[in-house]
């Protein structure tokens, strides 16, 4: 095993950048030199167990445990050092998806830094084919690809569609952008979007700009702020549109509804590639009931406060409607890494493999191994609700109620605090896209005493293990829906310090 040169290797490196940004360039290569000392056998037990003796791993579930311990060494260096930015904080605003929130004690920056420095010493032959298979499995896909992140998957269809109207086939030696002695005689055509879905990413990047991104033609936009019909795509098509995109954000909406194909489908008799985004769906639907169908068994998992995560089409369902792709985000309700799947029908999937090597979209091999590990978390219900995603959004309500009160109890007489109760409320789950899906949770809703609630928060935020919160009303909201269990004596710690 090559180990790899902190100075040659790691610091330099463009990944690593974001973390050099939160903590002393010192005090990160100090981190990186235990670790690679403890690989050598210099260093002693800190904490965790015995570096990975075999490289590269026999099989998949060997690079998953490989990729763990570099996870968790580095994970239990960065803590120790107490780096502020990079410790476990307390997550009281109901949010699981905004970018500063993964589902592990650490910064999603020193996850890239664990994939990176991972990535180029675990070679897993026959990963990728093996998770695609996987992928087709659990989707019913003809074909799957795994890019970067969601938004180089938009990318790469932008690039798809302009090379597949302009030349009718995919050259993977083509460059990106036709010479004057290649030009063809035809330009590409667009996509065509409705104008409501014209949205920007939790990234804060534009889906029009992306899927422009690689088409001279930009894109179409469909119908109107409020609505767009077929008859809408119906006439872009006419206009010159190759292919229709569609944003699958909000749940219920049926974009492309299973028992009604004709909802996606333009004209049967001059079809276009139909894409869907979508951001809010599982891969695949677990049978869960409605509502009010839920029975005493099954409370305890899935509740009526969860089930609307349900109602947004799963990628199965959308293929099953006759979509030529779809893509997902790895790390939404997955609870993967940072990355975009990429599924559908195989002479796409065949096209997008071309390009995705030619431009470099493809994901590393250290985020396959990560989504490796989370599909088979969402394999079935019950391993998907042991998962860290899945125990926030099945929790049930009444454990929720019951350790409220338990807290409200705790807190009475604490001279940092007027006055508090507990209330019921239903909570975005993250920002931008992911505002449409609400899960609801037990609050404490805590009137400070002798100062704002305003600078309570930010006094909160700057304790040792930060409480992040909401504001209203002159009021402190902790939604304990996205706090563990096992931190709410931090949580009443935090409330009563002066």
């Amino acid at each position: 095993m090559r180990i790899p040169n902190i100075l040659k290797d790691l610091l330099p490196a463009e990944r690593l950048k974001p973390i050099l940004d939160l903590a002393n360039q010192d005090k990160i290569s100090s981190v990186l030199k235990e670790v690679v000392e403890q690989i050598r056998g210099k260093a002693g037990d800190s904490g965790n167990a015995s570096p990975p003796k075999s490289f590269p791993p026999k099989d998949i579930q060997q690079a998953i445990r490989q990729a763990k311990w570099w996870f968790d060494s580095l994970t239990h260096r960065f803590q120790s050092a107490s780096v502020v930015p990079l410790k476990q904080a307390l997550n009281g605003t109901g949010e699981i998806f905004s970018p500063k929130w993964i589902a592990a004690p650490a910064s999603a920056d020193m996850v890239t830094a664990v994939s990176m420095v991972h990535s180029g010493f675990c070679l897993a032959e026959g990963l990728s084919d093996s998770l695609q298979i996987k992928l087709r499995d659990q989707t019913g896909a003809q074909g799957s690809l795994v890019t970067t992140n969601v938004e180089s998957a938009i990318i790469l269809l932008s690039a798809w569609l302009s090379e597949k109207t302009m030349h009718n086939s995919i050259d993977p030696f083509r460059k990106s952008e036709p010479t004057q002695f290649d030009t063809p005689h035809r330009s590409p055509k667009p996509w065509a979007i409705a104008r409501r879905e014209c949205v920007r990413l939790p990234s804060d990047s534009d889906v029009v700009d992306l899927l422009s991104s690689m088409n001279s033609s930009g894109v179409i936009e469909a119908g109107a702020s409020n609505a767009c019909q077929n008859s809408d795509f119906a006439k872009a098509v006419a206009m010159g549109a190759g292919g229709i995109f569609r944003v699958a954000a909000l749940p219920g909406e049926a974009y492309a509804n299973s028992s009604n194909t004709s909802s996606i489908t333009v004209d049967p008799n001059h079809p276009v590639p139909i894409a869907v985004l979508a951001m809010t769906s599982m891969l695949q639907c677990f049978g869960v009931p409605a509502a009010d169908t839920v029975d005493a068994t099954q409370s305890e998992k899935v509740t009526p406060a969860t089930t609307n995560l349900y109602q947004s089409p799963s990628v199965r369902a959308l293929l099953d409607a006759g979509v030529d792709v779809v893509i997902s985000p790895g790390n939404g309700w997955l609870g993967g890494p940072v990355c975009g799947i990429v599924v559908g029908k195989s002479e796409v999937i065949s096209d997008l493999h071309l390009i995705a090597n030619r431009l470099g979209l493809k994901a590393s091999t250290a985020t396959l191994i990560g989504l490796s590990a989370a599909v088979d978390n969402c394999s079935n219900l019950d391993s998907w609700s042991d998962s860290p995603i899945g125990q926030i959004a099945s929790n049930s309500l009444a454990n929720l109620e019951h350790r409220a009160k338990r807290i409200v109890v705790q807190l009475e007489g604490a001279t940092t605090i007027a006055s508090v109760r507990t209330e019921l409320r239903s909570i975005p789950v993250g920002p931008s896209l992911w505002e449409s899906t609400k899960l609801d949770s037990f609050c404490l809703i805590i009137h400070p005493a002798n100062r704002t609630a305003s600078d309570w928060q930010k006094q909160l935020a700057k304790r040792s293990v930060p409480l992040e919160c909401l504001v209203a009303e002159d009021q402190i909201v902790v939604v304990l829906r996205t706090i563990n269990p096992a931190d709410d004596q931090e949580l009443v710690t935090a409330l009563t310090e002066e």
